[in-house]
C-alpha cells in the first residue's frame, strides 16, 4: 500500500512540476501575416451580399415540347475534334506493320501461351492467361494489346479500345507497339474483318 502511494505522489509532482514549469515558458506570439512590397499581393475575391427576394429574376417558363434558349442558341462556335486519321495520318492495316519484339517479364509463359491460344482461335483460354499475365505484370503494354486483340476477336469493341489506350498509356513514345494500337483501334471503331490470328 504504501509503495502505490509513493508512486502516486511521485507521479503527481512530476505533473505539477511540468504544469509549473510550461507557465513559465514565454509564450511567442507572431504578428499577422503583412506581404512586403516585393512579394505579389492576393487580391481576395469579393462577396456580393444576398440579394433580396423582391430583385431575384425569375425563371423563363418554357412551354412542354421547347427547348431552352440556352440550347437553341448553342454553344460558341467551335471545331469538331480531328479524327486520329486527320491527326497521323492514315493508320495502317496491323498485318503490313513489322513483327513485333515484346519486352517480356516474368509472366512471360503465360502470354506466350496466351498468344498461341489466340492464334488457334481459342478465345476464352488466351483470355484466361492474358488476365492472369496482367495479374503478375500490370504495366506491361504488349499485354494490353494482345488482350485488345482478344476482345476485338470477341467482338468486344469498347474493351478492346480501352485495352488498347491502357496499351499506349503504358508504352514509350516512339514504340511500334503504338501504331499496333492504333490499327486496333481503327478496325474495333470501322467494324473491319477480325481474324483470331492477327499478328
Amino acid at each position: 500500500m504504501r509503495q502505490s502511494f509513493v508512486s502516486f505522489t511521485s507521479l503527481f509532482s512530476a505533473l505539477l512540476t511540468i504544469a509549473i514549469l510550461s507557465g513559465c515558458v514565454e509564450k511567442t506570439i507572431l504578428p499577422p501575416y503583412r506581404p512586403s512590397a516585393s512579394s505579389p499581393a492576393t487580391v481576395e475575391p469579393e462577396v456580393a451580399p444576398p440579394a433580396s427576394s423582391s430583385k431575384r429574376p425569375q425563371p423563363k417558363q418554357i412551354q412542354p415540347g421547347q427547348a431552352p434558349p440556352e440550347v437553341l442558341s448553342g454553344p460558341a462556335k467551335s471545331k469538331p475534334m480531328p479524327s486520329a486519321e486527320e491527326e497521323e495520318g492514315p493508320i495502317e492495316p496491323e498485318e503490313s506493320l513489322p513483327p513485333l519484339q515484346p519486352k517480356l517479364g516474368p509472366a512471360a509463359s503465360l502470354y506466350q501461351h496466351g498468344e498461341s491460344h489466340l492464334k488457334e482461335g481459342k478465345l476464352d483460354k488466351a483470355e484466361m492467361f492474358l488476365e492472369r499475365a496482367l495479374r503478375i505484370e500490370p504495366r506491361n503494354p504488349y499485354y494490353w494489346h494482345v488482350l485488345a486483340k482478344i476482345r476485338l476477336s470477341q467482338g468486344k469493341k469498347t474493351e478492346a479500345i480501352q485495352c488498347c489506350l491502357k496499351s499506349n498509356s503504358l508504352a514509350s513514345a516512339n514504340s511500334p507497339l503504338i501504331r499496333r494500337n492504333k490499327a486496333v483501334i481503327h478496325q474495333a471503331r470501322t467494324g473491319a474483318a477480325t481474324h483470331a490470328g492477327l499478328p
